[in-house]
């Protein structure tokens, strides 16, 4: 008996299929359907805005993610070298359960401004960051 795998993608499967996933991602798309995609867009964009503007006035941060709204989407990226921590990511994690997207050896950071967020969210991520601002 020898093993021959499937000609097409089919081979990349394995094992039984998650069903609830399924489930899952209906709900997920008639949520955002009743939402309406324009209006989970605008919020994103609405609380990317103010992360950014809040962002770039922290001393000891610079923005990679341009702040015009019409080149950019709900990630925020940005160098965290001027703040006074080494590991700025971690740090908002073990102190205040934020979790980001970070490179400490590059000193870089990652925030998604998902339309499920509440303004005051985005204002309490800044103001943890600019607690670590060394101005």
């Amino acid at each position: 008996m020898s093993f021959e795998p499937a000609p097409d993608a089919s081979r990349f499967e394995f094992a039984t299929r998650d069903w609830a996933l399924y489930g899952g991602l209906a709900a997920g798309l008639k949520f955002a359907n009743e939402i309406g995609l324009e209006n989970i867009e605008a919020r994103s964009q609405m609380l990317a805005t103010t992360l950014k503007q809040r962002l770039s006035d922290i001393p000891g941060i610079e923005l990679e993610t341009p702040l015009d709204p019409s080149v950019s989407a709900g990630l925020v990226a940005f160098h965290t070298r001027g703040l006074a921590h080494e590991n700025p990511g971690q740090w908002l994690w073990d102190e205040h359960r934020i979790l980001v997207a970070h490179n400490p050896e590059q000193r870089w950071m990652r925030l998604a401004a998902g339309y499920f967020l509440l303004e005051e969210e985005i204002d309490h991520v800044a103001e943890r960051l600019s607690s670590l601002s060394s101005a």
